[in-house]
C-alpha cells in the first residue's frame, strides 16, 4: 500500500507541475489542480498510513506527510469556495476528516464533521465517520491514562521511600480516580505493576493511607475483572 501510494503521489506532483504551466485563472483548469491537490493530498497520508491496534506512533515522515497534506487540502478548500462549487468543497472536506483522524487531532476532526453535517446531512457515511472519531477519542484517552498511571506510580515510590504519608495519601486519591473512571487499561496498569507499589503503601503503618490503598488495590481488581469479561 505504502509503495503504490508513494508512486501516485510522485504522478501527481508531475502533473501539478505540468498543470502550473496553463491559465491559472481558467475555471476548468482550478478545477483540475484542485482535484490534483486532493489526489496528493490523500497519496502523500497514505503513503505512511499505519494499520492496526499495535500500529504504534506517528513517526516524524508521516507527520510531515499529514502536515502537507492539510496545506494542500487548505488551498482546495479556499479554491472551492471562491468558485462556489460545492461538490468539490464537499470532497475536500471528507478528506480533510480522514487526514485529521489520522492525524489523532480529535479538536479539527469533530470541527470538519460538523462543516460536512451542515452541508450534506443525509450523508450516512458521516454517522461511520463519528462512531470512528468517537472510537480514536478513547483510544487516545486510555493512551494518555497509560502514561499518567506510570508517572503517578514513580511519584508513588518516591513518597513510599520518603515515608511521606501525605504525599502518598495524594497520590492513591488520583489513582483511584484513574481506575474507577476507567480512564486506563488493565494492561497497562499489570505491565507497570503498579500495585506492587500501592501494597508497599499499604504496609507504611498509617491507617488511613492503607485505607486509601485498599481501595486502590480493589479498583485494581475490579478493572482486571471487566477486562477479563470483555467490558
Amino acid at each position: 500500500v505504502h509503495k503504490f501510494a508513494g508512486n501516485a503521489a510522485r504522478r501527481y506532483r508531475r502533473a501539478l507541475r505540468w498543470i502550473e504551466g496553463d491559465d491559472q485563472e481558467d475555471r476548468k483548469i482550478k478545477l483540475e489542480k484542485g482535484t490534483l491537490q486532493m489526489r496528493l493530498a490523500k497519496a502523500e497520508a497514505l503513503s505512511f498510513q499505519r494499520f492496526g491496534e499495535d500500529a504504534g506512533e506517528a513517526t516524524e515522515q508521516e507527520k510531515g506527510a499529514l502536515a502537507e497534506a492539510r496545506s494542500l487540502l487548505k488551498e482546495v478548500l479556499a479554491a472551492g469556495e471562491a468558485l462556489k462549487n460545492e461538490s468539490l468543497s464537499y470532497e475536500c472536506l471528507k478528506m480533510t476528516l480522514q487526514v485529521c483522524i489520522q492525524a489523532e487531532d480529535i479538536k479539527e476532526a469533530r470541527a470538519t464533521l460538523e462543516k460536512l453535517q451542515g452541508m450534506r446531512p443525509e450523508d450516512d457515511e458521516l454517522k461511520s465517520d463519528s462512531a470512528r472519531i468517537n472510537r480514536l477519542e478513547s483510544a487516545l484517552s486510555l493512551k494518555k491514562g497509560a502514561g499518567t498511571v506510570e508517572d503517578l506510580q514513580k511519584e508513588l515510590q518516591g513518597a513510599v521511600t520518603a515515608q511521606d504519608k501525605a504525599k502518598c495519601g495524594e497520590l492513591l486519591t488520583s489513582l483511584y480516580d484513574l481506575l474507577k473512571e476507567s480512564k486506563v487499561t488493565w494492561d497497562a496498569v499489570r505491565t507497570c505493576k503498579v500495585g506492587k507499589d500501592v501494597g508497599n503503601a499499604m504496609k507504611m503503618g498509617d491507617p488511613d493511607t492503607a485505607a486509601q490503598a485498599r481501595k486502590v488495590v480493589q479498583e485494581i481488581q475490579a478493572l482486571a475483572q471487566r477486562a477479563g469479561l470483555g467490558l
